[in-house]
């Protein structure tokens, strides 16, 4: 079997996966809202806001075994070691985990505490997810990665049929069960690690290979959560300068976002491995590249067409957020700039170990994001949520063509005409959205990419024989 059909093979397991996950997701977001009050959805929203940064209690451990480990298989790790490594970080959160809620259960708010109870449980899945990843076991992670959200759906269905009534506090703890039995289910796929013997592993060595790992992983932990906070520190203000039930409106329009990004992520999951194993065989992913990054923001400029379903169902099902729709054609376009960064400039920087130029982009790039809040906060009279709205694909697009600089270099590439084109066509996007009504707007949007697939297409029917030919 060549490379190419591994390679669809896993990339379609995961997005079926992702296709599950996305279904209970929208589900859930088309549901939820109307079910509790605006201000218990704002609540919630904030708990997955500070969800998002449970990653960070595990301190790049689980992210340095990925980097060191990706491509080989368990037959290839020292799991014994592994294992000693996992019970020392595990023993060492949970005694932090409980001091915090001995000292101070009684003062935390109910986003705060379940942020809490959810690292222990988070720092088995984070681990079970990267070494499943980083062994190639992309079938595996599907499966959990489906039974997650479907759990969390089930246990939401059954409360609302056995009570039928819903607060925050009953979505939190619907959460927090599903989590804990998709951790326990977890413990089927890592039969090798759970049986691996430990008694023969000192301490010692095991803090020291400990220690490498989260060298390595730390500085990538640390992009990450600096990823994170380049838009998130946009949204901790929101919530600051307004309340939560505003932020609920603008999260509920982020979360759709999320959604699709978690399909265009699902590529990215499998590429790592598939890159570095070409690289390692001496295969120039050169020319792969630029034919994947011309077919994917061709695509990606595409999607932005689901804004106008969206603006649909915020309008007439989602009457209540119906003020959240005018954001969608700000907030839609983060989905292409983020896309990017994370399969694209990410995935090419882990490849060629490059973890220290990562951190050195996002870290620019958050420094970018702090400054023009400083700036929106000290220097505006009058605060309006759609200035810091504007704000989130702004500071993407600038970390996306930033990182980009770097990736052409590497490659010895040149996507700027590409980027070139992208930008301006996502500028037009929303130009068209703010000046005309939704049907004219749609119309010239649509053909005019039309006009460009058909002025381009030998260049696009060449990516794709290229990217077609994978061997």
């Amino acid at each position: 079997m060549n490379l190419n059909s591994v390679y669809i093979r896993q990339v379609l397991n995961v997005v079926i996966a992702n296709l599950v996950n996305f279904v209970c997701s929208v589900l859930i977001t088309l549901i939820l809202p109307k079910l509790i009050s605006i201000k218990d959805y704002g609540e919630w929203q904030y708990f997955l806001l500070l969800f998002t940064y449970v990653e960070v209690c595990q301190f790049g451990f689980a992210n340095g075994v990925y980097l060191r480990y990706g491509g080989c298989s368990f037959e290839e790790m020292d799991l014994g070691l592994l294992k000693k490594q996992f019970m020392i970080v595990f023993l060492f959160i949970l005694t932090g985990v409980g001091v915090i809620l001995f000292y101070t259960h009684q003062v935390l708010s109910i986003s705060i505490l379940g942020f809490v109870l959810c690292i222990p449980i988070m720092t088995w899945r984070f681990f079970v997810d990267y070494l499943l990843q980083a062994s190639g076991h992309t079938d595996e992670y599907a499966k959990i990665l489906l039974f997650d959200k479907l759990l969390f759906s089930l246990f939401l269905l059954f409360h609302y049929l056995y009570f039928d009534v819903f607060h925050v506090n009953d979505i939190i703890n619907s959460f927090i069960y599903s989590k804990i039995l998709i951790s326990i289910y977890c413990c089927i796929y890592l039969k090798e690690f759970l049986q691996a013997g430990i008694r023969k592993i000192s301490v010692w060595a095991a803090l020291q290979e400990l220690m490498n790992n989260i060298s390595v992983g730390s500085k990538l932990l640390f992009a990450t959560v600096c990823s994170l906070l380049i838009v998130g520190s946009i949204r901790f203000v929101i919530v600051d300068i307004f309340d939560k039930s505003i932020y609920g409106k603008v999260a509920i329009v982020l979360s759709v976002c999320s959604f699709i990004m978690v399909f265009v992520n699902a590529v990215s999951i499998v590429m790592f491995p598939s890159l570095r194993n070409l690289l390692n065989r001496g295969v120039s992913i050169r020319k792969y590249y630029q034919a994947a990054y011309v077919l994917f923001n061709l695509l990606m400029l595409f999607l932005l067409l689901s804004a106008y379903p969206l603006l649909f169902i915020f309008k007439y099902w989602l009457i209540q957020y119906s003020e959240s729709g005018v954001f969608i054609f700000i907030l839609l376009p983060v989905i292409l700039f983020d896309s990017n960064w994370s399969i694209f400039s990410v995935t090419l920087l882990k490849v060629y170990r490059k973890e220290s130029l990562i951190l050195k982009i996002t870290i620019v790039s958050l420094l970018f994001s702090l400054f023009l809040i400083t700036f929106l906060i000290n220097f505006q009279d009058i605060l309006l949520v759609e200035y810091f709205i504007s704000l989130i694909p702004l500071v993407l697009l600038i970390r996306f063509i930033y990182a980009e600089q770097y990736v052409d270099k590497l490659l010895t590439v040149n996507t700027r005409q590409i980027n070139i084109f992208v930008v301006l066509t996502v500028f037009l996007f929303i130009i068209l959205n703010n000046y005309l009504n939704l049907l004219m707007a749609g119309s010239l949007y649509v053909t005019y990419l039309f006009f460009v697939c058909y002025r381009y297409r030998k260049k696009i029917f060449n990516s794709y024989r290229i990217l077609r030919n994978i061997k």
